[in-house]
């Protein structure tokens, strides 16, 4: 087991160096830079490039690069807030614990919510729950997250004028709502099917069959037997879900004007700020391998017959 772990973190490693790399050299192929505005003359411009070292050779900018990170030196900004430092821009400024909040919240929802539905249409199935269930997935989990958004901005602001149209820091609980719902719908739909389906191909395996055989009661049988091995495929979707949740939704921040890292990304994007765009490509990146190794992890939890002992480690 320790073994495997450490290969995976050196593979995590390697993955992102590579994504660094890739980053980093599709970033200068884009035309334009962050000086680059019409109210800044090419001479200041130019002195701008220069202080910053972009008119370095693209080689000498990458070993730089590669020496700020491995110091955990993040850099600092050049267009959002010239020369802020993107570390306590990120970190101390809330924007990441404001999308961390708002993901944990999320991911609990979808939790709690989405795996009982999914059991729930499992048990019932070719009944009315289980075909309203199966509705209710096709039809959230194929609608955009912006189009949910704007229906319940008309619905719930607009019309009813009961939820504000802004959360901000989501100091107030009305915030919370509609960002959540927006964020969680989908998911929820998308993990009761993967749920019921799960379950449903292990209700059906032999070993299931044999304990009804012997007369186990249907609870031992579901949350002992099934339960637990129906769990895998769904551990795996969680994986990534976790890391873009707890990273924030870029078109859900951006949307409710909540000031997260999603809506400090497609910022840097626009204004085409280098150093803040490797830095939350970076700590995506991260986050995302590090939710995938915790997955594989997860799974000897689920089912201890998985031992990570194949031949290749």
């Amino acid at each position: 087991m320790a073994k495997y772990i450490l290969k995976r973190i050196l593979y995590a490693c390697a993955t992102i160096f590579l994504v660094f790399t890739i980053t980093f050299f599709l970033m200068n192929l884009v035309p334009g830079g962050p000086f680059v505005k019409e109210d800044l003359s090419p001479e200041i411009q130019a002195r701008l490039e220069e202080k910053y070292g972009l008119n370095d050779p693209l080689y000498k900018q990458y070993f730089t690069y590669i020496k700020m990170y491995t110091h955990g030196d993040l850099g600092v900004s050049l267009a959002m807030k010239l020369d802020a430092n993107i570390n306590e821009l990120i970190f101390n400024s809330g924007k990441f614990s404001v999308s961390m909040r708002l993901g944990l919240v999320t991911l609990i929802i979808i939790v709690v919510c989405g795996i009982p539905l999914g059991c729930l249409a499992a048990f019932n199935r070719g009944k009315i729950i289980d075909d309203t269930i199966r509705i209710l997935s096709v039809l959230f989990t194929s609608m955009p997250r912006f189009v949910l958004s704007v229906f319940l901005l008309l619905i719930f602001t607009i019309k009813m004028k009961a939820l504000p149209a802004v959360s901000g820091m989501l100091e107030e609980p009305k915030a919370w709502v509609m960002p959540i719902i927006c964020m969680s719908l989908g998911q929820i739909f998308s993990t009761a099917r993967l749920t019921r389906t799960s379950v449903l191909d292990v209700v059906g395996q032999d070993y299931i069959r044999t304990a009804k055989a012997k007369g186990c009661k249907n609870s031992v049988i579901m949350f002992k037997h099934a339960f637990r091995n129906a769990l895998i495929p769904v551990i795996t979707h969680f994986g990534p879900t976790i890391a873009s949740l707890l990273l924030g939704s870029f078109i859900i921040e951006n949307t409710f004007i909540i000031p997260g890292l999603g809506t400090y990304m497609t910022g840097a994007v626009q204004v085409k700020d280098y150093p803040v765009i490797m830095a939350t490509t970076i700590i995506f990146s991260s986050v995302l391998i590090t939710m995938n190794l915790l997955v594989d992890i997860a799974y000897t939890l689920a089912d201890p017959r998985i031992t990570f002992t194949s031949k290749g480690d």
